[in-house]
């Protein structure tokens, strides 16, 4: 519902107030000495969406489509392109999206600490671009993709 409607639209909370009461009855069917834990995967943020295209000038610079999150996106840049990839991207999201080399990825134990696997390396690509606050991004892959209000990963 977040996704669809956004964080704070009626929809959302109707849906979190069903899921609440839920809890409530499973709480109340329990033995008293019983513990209920719950976890969350991820928070939500509004923001404004940024599209990418095919066409769009940097994309000619990956060896495939970017992948990942809406606030977390990554490319495969051709090897003799990440100077101008970098450049061109920056330029465009400067302001909203920290874009970073695996090795800075690395670097900054964006992941934890010590070495990253090669297999997560061929995962992450050659760069990651993370939302700096709300701001997400899409790859139109297909004409008519969904676009989404609230949009996990990030910094958040």
């Amino acid at each position: 519902m977040a996704h669809n409607h956004g964080t704070e639209a009626n929809e959302t909370l109707n849906a979190l107030n069903t899921v609440d009461k839920a809890i409530e009855r499973l709480a109340r069917s329990l033995p008293s000495d019983a513990r209920i834990i719950l976890t969350a995967d991820h928070g939500q943020l509004n923001g404004p969406l940024h599209d990418i295209w095919p066409n769009d000038p940097f994309v000619q610079h990956l060896d495939h489509e970017p992948w990942g999150d809406s606030r977390e996106m990554h490319f495969a840049v051709k090897p003799t392109d990440s100077e101008q990839f970098e450049k061109e991207f920056r330029e465009r999201f400067g302001e909203v999206a920290f874009l970073l080399s695996t090795a800075e990825v690395g670097d900054l134990e964006l992941l934890g600490p010590g070495l990253i696997s090669s297999s997560t390396t061929k995962r992450l690509g050659t760069h990651l671009a993370i939302s700096r606050g709300a701001d997400a991004f899409k790859y139109h892959y297909r004409p008519g993709s969904p676009k989404f209000i609230g949009h996990h990963s990030g910094l958040t």
